[in-house]
């Protein structure tokens, strides 16, 4: 990838809005946008020189932003092109340009899901808008929050997701002000270390560890398989661990095993009914 980067994408919000304002101390040079929605942040790239043209749907601006676009509309006119959403989202123009996805998470999992819409998972705070269609479709998929809440009271990283708009297999980086969680090609286990060591708050971290160690513990210990009976027969003996061996089969008549396999005889020795052609 060289300093031109593949097309960009990033969603709305003030994280989103300062990681691409980032951009324009970065050695990064003529990179392009491909998104849904343009910010004062595309505009501040257009202006640096280090963003040669951005495709989108809408523009949302602030009001500084927004008279400052007014007033040179003519040279903007040349570098932004605005078409309607079905192309702008459309799942195969994305995935054929190899869009780098940057989207906002109101929280995620140690696992890799994203919430990105409900707090505590009932109150609605956001739309999805079409990060779902960048996120799943793009080259690489990443999400941005940061690792606390409400002055530090919340953690944004959780053992589980409240609530699930972005599965573990949309989701490539996990980024925070802490650093970042790359979760290509990692296990479930692999993640959550990698996420609380790189994402999480250093004091939820503790926390986040003991959960994690719990669940695997958890999933070491033996378990119990329970056994369907034969129809008609009660259960009376306890369920056996999944280790031990499958139980002898039972002898016919205890179940209605046999009366199948009777009724497969005789239907085997009616005679088959000769194939008509349908009629068009």
């Amino acid at each position: 990838m060289g300093p031109e980067l593949l097309p960009l994408q990033a969603g709305i919000g003030t994280i989103a809005n300062a990681v691409l304002h980032g951009l324009i101390a970065s050695p990064f040079r003529d990179m392009t946008m491909y998104s849904e929605v343009l910010q004062d942040s595309a505009i501040e790239l257009l202006d640096s020189g280090q963003l040669a043209m951005a495709s989108a749907s809408s523009i949302t601006l602030s009001a500084k932003m927004h008279q400052h676009f007014i007033d040179n509309l003519e040279r903007y006119r040349q570098r932004i092109v605005l078409r309607p959403q079905e192309i702008s989202n459309h799942p195969e123009v994305v995935r054929r340009l190899g869009i780098i996805a940057l989207n906002t998470a109101l929280e995620f999992d140690i696992y890799g899901n994203v919430n990105s819409t409900h707090v505590g998972g009932t109150h609605m705070m956001n739309g999805i808008g079409g990060s779902g269609d960048f996120a799943r479709n793009g080259q690489l998929s990443l999400f941005v929050s940061k690792s606390v809440a409400k002055g530090g009271a919340i953690s944004s990283v959780v053992p589980m997701a409240s609530h699930v708009d972005h599965t573990e297999h949309d989701v490539d980086v996990l980024v925070t002000e802490w650093g970042l969680a790359d979760l290509r090609g990692l296990a479930p286990r692999e993640r959550a270390v990698l996420i609380i060591e790189h994402c999480a708050h250093p004091d939820y971290r503790p926390q986040l560890r003991a959960y994690y160690e719990e669940a695997c513990s958890a999933a070491a210990r033996p378990r119990t398989c329970w056994r369907r009976p034969c129809p008609g027969t009660p259960a009376t003996k306890p369920p056996a661990p999944c280790c031990s061996p499958p139980p002898k089969p039972k002898p016919r008549g205890q179940c209605r095993h046999s009366d199948i396999h009777a009724l497969n005889v005789r239907m085997s020795a009616l005679t088959p009914l000769p194939l008509v052609r349908a009629r068009h």
